[in-house]
């Protein structure tokens, strides 16, 4: 019986996983600097501050050429600081801007004010002789300071007698100095404040009853 033949052992080849075997011998070149470009040369005979310069004179800036000129700008801010400030108070203002209107005060009214509140039917009443005053008040010989404490108690008199018309002499200030009639404003302005409380209607009497030299009153009704 024939021998079997032996076969060779079979030469187990190593795996080679290395991607850059088929580099050997290869080299990179280091790093190579590059050269930076030179500025470019100042000639030493340029003026670099000419455009500014030009710029600051184009705006009215002027440079101070000379330590005199340095001086003079130093002295004069050491002037304006050491000069005195002159401080107004708040009455010296106000004084000063009082002085410059031109106002003119008068102690009489507007001839539109003051004038009769009175229905003109009630004053034709008053013409007519419907309405008659039930009692008078004569103001003149009085202070003007006097004249509303006279008309008020005159009309609480009249509120307590039940009286409804009413006449107040003041005079049409023709023997005043000048010429005002001041007894007849000051009474007008009290109809017109205080009286309202008491007064209904009020205005200039008829010519009867003395025109403008007079007031006739019509008293509010008092409630029960």
């Amino acid at each position: 019986m024939a021998k079997k033949k032996k076969s060779a052992p079979v030469k187990k080849q190593a795996f080679n996983s290395d991607p850059f075997s088929d580099l050997k011998g290869f080299s990179v070149p280091g790093k190579v600097e590059q050269k930076q470009p030179d500025p470019p040369a100042v000639p030493e005979s340029a003026d670099i501050y000419g455009s500014f310069a030009n710029e600051m004179e184009l705006l009215g800036v002027k440079p101070i050429n000379s330590v005199t000129d340095e001086e003079n700008v130093c002295s004069r801010m050491e002037a304006e600081a050491n000069q005195p400030v002159v401080s107004q108070s708040e009455e010296d203002v106000f004084l000063q801007a009082m002085g410059e209107l031109q106002v003119n005060f008068r102690e009489h009214l507007p001839k539109d004010e003051g004038q009769s509140s009175a229905s003109p039917r009630r004053m034709r009443q008053l013409r007519q002789g419907t309405l008659i005053p039930e009692a008078s008040l004569d103001l003149h010989g009085l202070l003007r300071t006097d004249v509303a404490e006279k008309i008020r108690f005159f009309l609480q008199d009249a509120q307590f007698h039940g009286w409804q018309t009413l006449l107040i002499i003041t005079g049409k200030g023709l023997h005043s100095t000048d010429g005002e009639p001041v007894l007849r404003n000051e009474a007008e302005l009290f109809l017109n404040a205080e009286g309202k409380k008491m007064v209904a209607e009020w205005g200039r009497a008829s010519k009867q009853y003395g025109g403008d030299g007079a007031l006739v009153v019509f008293m509010r009704k008092k409630c029960v």
